[in-house]
């Protein structure tokens, strides 16, 4: 009909500001409704895509491909359709969207933890008393396993 041949990003800011529009309690298209702002959500769907220094270039690549394996089936860098994979691996193409977002999310958590800094082991951490008390042979608290002499 409008021989389209891949997704790009106009293509998936236009659907998601329109299913946002239906999904909204409005009942008729609203350019603004309330804080929402038609236009802006477009335009920042968009730049989530290009357009901004501060675009994910693996996400954005990755999530065309995705959109264009399953409009298309094909991806716009020729790697195997989605739908091919799926099956392959046995897997709906929902559990295979599961296994990348958990892998993901494995990934960001491993880089988090690698930026954290080491922490001290409970029998590495003593409190002053605690330290005295067992290196103190009579420790004065009777915490040295006997009772106090009398």
């Amino acid at each position: 009909m409008y021989k389209l041949d891949a997704v790009h990003p106009e293509n998936i800011a236009y659907a998601v500001t329109l299913t946002r529009s239906l999904l909204s309690a409005s009942t008729c298209w609203e350019d603004e409704d309330g804080e929402f702002e038609a236009e802006t959500f477009y335009s920042n769907v968009v730049r989530l895509f290009k357009d901004d220094p501060h675009v994910d270039e693996d996400w954005a690549a990755e999530t065309l491909s995705w959109w264009n394996s399953g409009v298309y089936g094909h991806s716009a860098s020729g790697r195997l359709a989605a739908r091919a994979v799926a099956r392959q691996s046995g897997l709906s193409q929902v559990d295979l969207l599961r296994q990348q977002r958990a892998a993901r999310a494995a990934a960001r958590c491993a880089n988090y933890q690698s930026q954290q800094p080491p922490q001290d082991s409970p029998e590495d951490v003593l409190l002053p008393e605690t330290s005295e008390a067992l290196s103190s042979p009579s420790g004065s608290s009777g915490s040295s396993g006997t009772p106090p002499s009398t």
